[in-house]
């Protein structure tokens, strides 16, 4: 029988999350479909820009990612604690970027994230200061903001009417709702995001790390081109844009994390038959990824 998801998500601490959602029949309805020869990968640009969006509104930071044809990867640290210290203007704020009134189909404009409630329109306007008023709202409001599964709901369910919209269907464009996997420990993190970043590789549509676009080491190199400095920089949350709040860096370097992922090609696709001993563990973790066992319950009881 199918358990609730807080016996997944832990309710008091922030952790780090494997996050999958495969669209529907498995089709490509991302990327090229061989049966219709149809191609949709635009969509994966939308739909990144839409994750960027409410990442930088919801507790969540954005650890990973791979945007495959025909299903996503996300790792996430979530933070339920993290709306607690909001204000009341802060969390309105939020709410009216999250629900700006245009629906995804404002992601194909230029329009930017406003920076204040002074950049709202008048609709955005209204609707923050009625907020502000109801302070019941906006406790309601703070708890989606800082709710793993409004985040993928908010992430997943415009995305697919606008799909939808444009396929001129109804019906389902994910399978199910999403898996929800936490990782209990650093080594275990660590083989996840390479997992997702290697997954062009695995599914033998890219054969290294530059060609592994939609990914998060992808976009971690491209920008590496333009400030090298940043392959000494430790791993930090992509699109980390609220300097005031500290965020989670991990203890590995850029440099060091490609290094590894190399390695891990050569061993994927024949190159090298060794690892050294240092990575037998770590490359055991991330074949075993795909299985996608979750720890059995009560697992919040300890923290890493």
């Amino acid at each position: 029988m199918t358990k609730p998801r807080s016996h997944y998500v832990d309710p008091r601490n922030a952790r780090f999350y494997h996050l999958t959602s495969r669209c529907v029949r498995r089709a490509f309805l991302l990327g090229q479909d061989p049966v219709s020869n149809r191609n949709h990968h635009h969509r994966k640009n939308i739909f990144l820009k839409r994750l960027k969006q409410l990442a930088r509104y919801f507790t969540v930071d954005i650890m990973g990612y791979a945007i495959m044809s025909n299903h996503i990867h996300l790792v996430v640290r979530f933070d339920p604690n993290g709306a607690v210290h909001w204000t009341d203007e802060e969390v309105a704020f939020r709410w009216c970027c999250v629900y700006d009134g245009h629906g995804i189909d404002s992601e194909l404009s230029t329009k930017h994230a406003p920076a204040g409630p002074e950049d709202f329109d008048l609709n955005q306007a209204i609707r923050y200061h009625d907020l502000l008023l109801d302070p019941t709202r906006v406790d309601r409001c703070r708890q989606a903001l800082s709710s793993l599964s409004r985040f993928m709901q908010h992430l997943k369910q415009p995305f697919a009417v606008w799909a939808n919209k444009q396929d001129q269907c109804k019906g389902h464009f994910f399978e199910s709702r999403f898996y929800s996997g936490a990782l209990l420990d650093e080594s275990d993190l660590m083989a996840c995001m390479a997992y997702v970043d290697l997954n062009p590789v695995e599914a033998k549509i890219a054969t290294s790390l530059r060609e592994s676009v939609d990914t998060s080491i992808h976009e971690r190199l491209y920008a590496e081109r333009f400030d090298p400095e940043r392959l000494e920089a430790y791993l930090a949350p992509l699109w980390n844009e609220d300097t005031e709040q500290p965020k989670p860096n991990l203890p590995y370097r850029l440099h060091d994390y490609a290094k590894q992922l190399n390695l891990a090609i050569s061993f994927l696709t024949g190159d090298q038959t060794e690892l050294p001993d240092r990575l037998e563990l770590w490359m055991t973790r991330l074949l075993n990824r795909e299985r996608k066992k979750r720890p059995a319950p009560p697992f919040f009881d300890y923290a890493y």
